[in-house]
Formats: C-alpha cells, structure tokens, sequence
C-alpha cells in the first residue's frame, strides 16, 4: 500500500511542475457518514446494529490540480467521530459504547464529463485517536487507548458540479490496519466500510497562465 501512495506522489510532483495549464482550488466540506462494522466472532463481540446504521456528521477539505483536462488530482482531509454499541461475550457480558475518533486522508484521480459530472477512485490512510469503551451498566468502567491506529484501504466517488458546488456520493473500504500496540475489541473489528455525502464549495487557487495576445504593429500609411 505505501508503494501505491509513493506513485501517486511521483505523479503529481511531476505534474505541478509544469504550471502553463494547471489549475489548482481548494474545496471546504460537509457531510454525513454511514459505517459499518462487521465481526467475524459475532459470539463474542455481538454488534447490537447491523448495515450502514452508525451515521455521523463530518467535515473536511480538498485540494484539486488538473493533471490534465479531463483528469484530476486530489488530496482529501477529513474529520468524522463513530459510537458502536455490542455486547462483549467473556467471562461476564458487557454491554459497550465504543468510540472513536476518525482523521481521514486519501489521494484521489478523478475524471470530468462535460465539466460538471465526475468519478473517481483513491488510497485511504485513516487515523483512528481516542479509542474508548465505556460499559454501559458500570458508567464508571471507562478504558481509553493511549495510542493511534492506522488503517488503510481505498475510496470510490460520483459526483456534480453546479457553478461553484459540488455534491458527491462516495464508498470507503477498509483493507487493513496497523499499530504498535492492538486492543482485543478493535481487534473484533474484522470489515469496516462506509458510505456517505458530501457538499463542498469550491475556491479557485490558482488558474494557470494564459498567453497574451501579441500587440499589433499599427499600420502606417504614406
């Protein structure tokens, strides 16, 4: 996965070189977020929602460069925050409010139809802050993990543009996770996968240099 980012980092460096014909914007965000969640060992971790059911708002930005016209190049930031409830089966049940909070980034390649429809598709790196659980029937039973975790998976996007909006449906996926230090719930957490919205209004940075038109010589006549 990182020699998948590196690529994508090689590409657009060779690109912003080159300014004749760039345009860059950047596009402040807000959204709403479905996740689910989904564990293999249900027996002892049974999630007490199933589907897209653990919504939150969320709230970000991105930056946008023409590659070339009709593709794109973007990097996408993001902030959202997710409460899971599920009974934790062991030597005595518990009932548990996970939560956590959700720093996500990813690099994007987007193509333009007729300048106001779009797809595209990206790698993901998340940043997981602030796991906690919290059991429900002893409030005063709270665990909160001291350390991040990363996940990395890929994202697919559709969206419209209409004059300076921009409203996009979009898919992520989680692949995998890394950390120094894993925590059994989290661990419980097999697949992970959201969809959602988002409406973004976007401000132009910069719109490339346009070749002036020569002046003409008058014309003199005898």
């Amino acid at each position: 996965m990182k020699h998948k980012f590196s690529i994508f980092l090689i590409i657009y460096s060779l690109t912003v070189i080159d300014k004749i014909n760039s345009q860059t914007s950047i596009s402040p965000f807000i959204g709403y977020d479905f996740q689910r969640v989904i564990t293999k060992s249900d027996y002892i971790l049974d999630l007490s929602k199933k589907g897209y059911s653990y919504h939150s708002p969320l709230i970000g930005f991105r930056l946008k460069q023409r590659l070339f016209k009709p593709i794109y190049f973007g990097l996408l930031a993001e902030y959202s925050f997710k409460k899971v409830r599920g009974y934790y089966n062991h030597s005595f049940p518990q009932d548990l409010l996970i939560s956590y909070q959700y720093f996500r980034n990813s690099i994007e390649l987007k193509y333009f139809w007729r300048d106001n429809f779009y797809f595209g598709t990206g790698l993901m790196l998340n940043v997981v802050r602030n796991f906690s659980l919290k059991d429900q029937d002893h409030p005063t039973w709270i665990y909160k993990s001291l350390i991040n975790y990363y996940e990395f998976g890929y994202s697919f996007l559709i969206g419209v543009n209409y004059k300076k909006f921009n409203f996009e449906i979009f898919y992520l996926n989680r692949q995998s996770y890394k950390t120094k230090e894993t925590v059994y719930i989290f661990a419980l957490m097999d697949g992970i996968d959201n969809m959602g919205i988002r409406l973004g209004y976007e401000i132009k940075l910069f719109n490339g240099f346009r070749k002036k038109k020569g002046t003409e010589c008058p014309d003199f006549k005898s």
